[in-house]
Parts: C-alpha cells; structure tokens; sequence
C-alpha cells in the first residue's frame, strides 16, 4: 500500500554491527500536481490521492475498530460517527500528532515492505 508512495533502500554500510539501517524516501511529494508524469498507466496525483487514502484510514482505523465503526454507522451514518466518535479521538497536540503518524507508518512499512504481520494494532 505504502509502496505506492515511498521506497525503502538498506544503507551498505552504516557502521552498525547489531542492527541494518534502512532510508525511506518518497517518490514523489503526496502534495505533487504533475499530470504530465506518469508511473505505469496511473498518474501521480491519483498515486498520490490513493497514498493519502491509506494513510487516512490508517490514521481513523487505528484508534477505532472497524466494525465497531461499520455498526454504529448503520446506525448513525458515517457523517454522525466521524463527529461523535471518529473527530473527538483525534489527537490534538501537536507532539502527539507526529508521534501517532510515526506509529502508524512504521506499521504500514513493516507490513508493506517486510511482510510483518501486526497481530495487535495501536488503538
């Protein structure tokens, strides 16, 4: 999923004997407008959309279960939910923000590049 959107490149030499280093980059910038560029037949601002997409539900999923969420939005509709449930869990320092986004990519590359199965996610 988040391959989409970055790469992961192990450092030859880090000078480290115990652990590897690995530089993740992005392939392009999720904020890029180029609808000259092309990757395959999709074009980067989709790419880009469908990197913000993950990274969105990532964000929502981990602090609430799915289900939990599908149910209450029989109920309640999705757009209830996101003001009831969803907007008032979000973080709102912004140290705690940063810290929860770096969480939750790191899970998204362990499984995306590594294979990592996360058996208990950060809720």
């Amino acid at each position: 999923m988040v391959a989409i959107w970055l790469t992961c490149i192990p450092r030859s030499s880090s000078g480290y004997s115990n652990f590897e280093l690995i530089d993740i980059d992005e392939q392009f910038e999720l904020g890029t407008q180029c609808n000259q560029a092309q990757k395959g037949t999709i074009t980067l601002p989709k790419i880009a959309a469908d990197a913000k997409n993950i990274l969105t539900s990532a964000l929502i999923y981990s602090r609430n279960d799915i289900k939990f969420l599908e149910d209450i939005a029989a109920e309640l509709g999705w757009e209830n939910v996101k003001k009831t449930i969803i907007v008032p869990l979000l973080p709102t320092n912004k140290n705690t923000k940063h810290g929860e986004f770096g969480e939750i990519l790191s899970e998204l590359i362990m499984k995306d590049f590594y294979g990592y199965v996360i058996p208990v996610q950060k809720r």
